[in-house]
């Protein structure tokens, strides 16, 4: 039998209602949340194979014809990651700047441990001066000059001490265009120790040049670099990355932007064994002024030859062409002669 009440659609009540949507909200969040679990579980492990497939294939992958093995960020930041260089670079500073010396206004080094110092000739030019030597320590000694060499603008000094450190001297005539080179000296007279490091610009024929300390000087088969030197560096080293000497530090041009000159140490050992062996400069000579010929010379000179060296006489009346009583001058040569072979 059917009433009224009967007739009327169920409802749950409010209670019911809400404990049921309570309980699939649940089921849905479970539901969701066993999702996000799987992917992240599944996204792990295939990252993980993924990355262990690039570790072996990566290190092998060519970059514009080259291997290229990635390196961490670790490696990038420990000190012993620092470039091979400069490592090097560090420790001949901190090794040759015990050897280098203050004279007056410019620089020196020590080449003997009994105080043989290698200096420029314009550093210790006036033969009235007395020189003071100021070590790295802060002793100072009286220098006395054995000898200075116009022609390369090289002295030698020598100190009455013993055990004092000091460089050894390299080979210049192996030096490469583009090799590192450091150069050290007392900057402005001031600052001590002052450290550049460039590299080898050239290696240049003559040069002509000079700085503060006097009048233009010639330097003969001249290292060009772009390692600052400044006026006060005069007489420094020029090392190689051994902590060898592969030059003397002259002159810088002021007519352009890094570019210093530097006296090759071959021809400063030269001088010092001389001064050691005959306690005097001796050298060879020919006793000429000349200048060497080539197209342009000749072209302008109607000269047939264009090779050789043209005897010349100077600007001044005083630069003969031929020095009297020199070897040239017993052999014969004259003014505007052009030497094409010397024979032994």
């Amino acid at each position: 039998m059917l009433t009224e009440k009967s007739l009327l659609p169920e409802f749950p009540s409010p209670e019911h209602s809400s404990h049921t949507e309570k309980k699939h909200t649940s089921e849905k969040k479970k539901f969701v949340g066993m999702m996000f679990l799987g992917a992240f579980v599944f996204g792990g492990v295939s990252g993980a194979v993924f990355g262990m497939i690039m570790s072996l294939w990566l290190p092998q992958t060519r970059l514009y014809g080259e291997y290229v093995k990635p390196v961490t960020q670790q490696q990038a930041d420990t000190p012993a990651s620092l470039a091979a260089e400069e490592t090097s670079a560090i420790s001949v500073v901190l090794a040759a700047t015990k050897s280098v010396v203050a004279i007056g206004g410019g620089t020196g080094f020590l080449i003997s441990e009994d105080g043989l110092i290698l200096t420029n000739k314009h550093v210790v030019s006036d033969d009235k001066e007395d020189y003071k030597v100021l070590l790295h320590d802060g002793r100072e000694f009286d220098a006395h000059v054995l000898g200075r060499d116009p022609l390369n603008d090289l002295a030698v000094l020598k100190i009455d001490a013993q055990g004092l450190p000091f460089l050894a001297l390299g080979d210049s005539d192996t030096l490469q265009v583009g090799q590192t080179v450091i150069a050290i000296g007392n900057s402005l007279g001031t600052f001590d120790n002052t450290v550049t490091k460039g590299i080898v610009s050239g290696i240049r024929g003559r040069v002509e040049t000079g700085d503060i300390f006097g009048p233009t000087e010639t330097i003969e088969s001249a290292i060009q670099t772009d390692a600052a030197i400044n006026a006060g560096n005069s007489g420094g080293p020029l090392l190689n990355l051994k902590g060898e000497v592969v030059g003397i530090n002259t002159a810088v041009s002021t007519a352009g932007q890094s570019i210093g000159f530097a006296t090759p140490v071959n021809q400063a050992k030269i001088i010092v064994e001389s001064l050691l062996v005959h306690g005097k400069l001796i050298r060879p000579y020919l006793g000429v002024r000349y200048i060497l010929v080539d197209d342009a010379l000749a072209s302008l000179n109607g000269m047939t030859i264009t090779y050789g060296a043209l005897v010349v006489r100077g600007e001044l009346a005083s630069e003969l062409a031929v020095a009297p009583q020199s070897p040239a001058a017993l052999a014969g040569i004259e003014e505007n002669d052009i030497i094409l072979e010397v024979n032994g």
